[in-house]
């Protein structure tokens, strides 16, 4: 469940990304005290998403470790092959959100720079912070997708791990042919 609401929001905010920008550079919304930018636009819409993705890092991390500690054995447990999935799916899950945070980090320092270099009418520096923040976005989207897909791999090793009959075969049932 946790691990559900935790994806959806990842989904969520991905998408509210991928409306946000396009609109905003579509409205050709204009700051003036950021006239030497180009891509000011790109500024607009990224900093309200930047929070959104700063929370959702905070609430994937929160949501993986409470799921490692409702899986976690119980005394006399014997651990099966769904729970390893889990495991691993989570762990990976916590290593790729401690990437997001790091990488993250650096990116929204690339856009304070971006804004102070607006600011003081610096268009090289713009620039050049927009170069630097544009080759870190594509790992971020990896990252992000990456992050989908074991939290995808955790949702259904919890689905075997909590109903293991619903997954199992009947041998008193025959196929039926449509």
């Amino acid at each position: 469940m946790i691990l559900a609401v935790v994806t959806g929001m990842l989904m969520s905010t991905g998408a509210t990304a991928a409306m946000a920008f396009p609109t905003v550079k579509k409205l050709g919304v204009v700051v003036p005290s950021w006239s030497v930018d180009p891509k000011a636009w790109m500024l607009v819409a990224g900093l309200p998403m930047q929070q959104a993705f700063m929370m959702n890092d905070r609430a994937a991390a929160v949501g993986v470790l409470a799921t490692l500690i409702l899986v976690w054995p119980r005394k006399g447990e014997v651990r099966s092959n769904p729970k390893l999935g889990v495991w691993i799916s989570l762990a990976g899950l916590l290593l790729v959100i401690c990437g997001d945070f790091a990488l993250h980090g650096r990116m929204n320092q690339l856009l304070a720079d971006i804004q102070t270099a607006n600011t003081a009418g610096e268009a090289a520096a713009s620039a050049e912070g927009h170069t630097a923040f544009s080759k870190l976005h594509p790992i971020a989207t990896g990252l992000m997708g990456l992050r989908m897909l074991l939290l995808l791999i955790g949702c259904v090793c919890i689905m075997v791990v909590l109903a293991p009959e619903a997954f199992k075969k009947d041998p008193n049932k025959t196929p039926t042919s449509s």
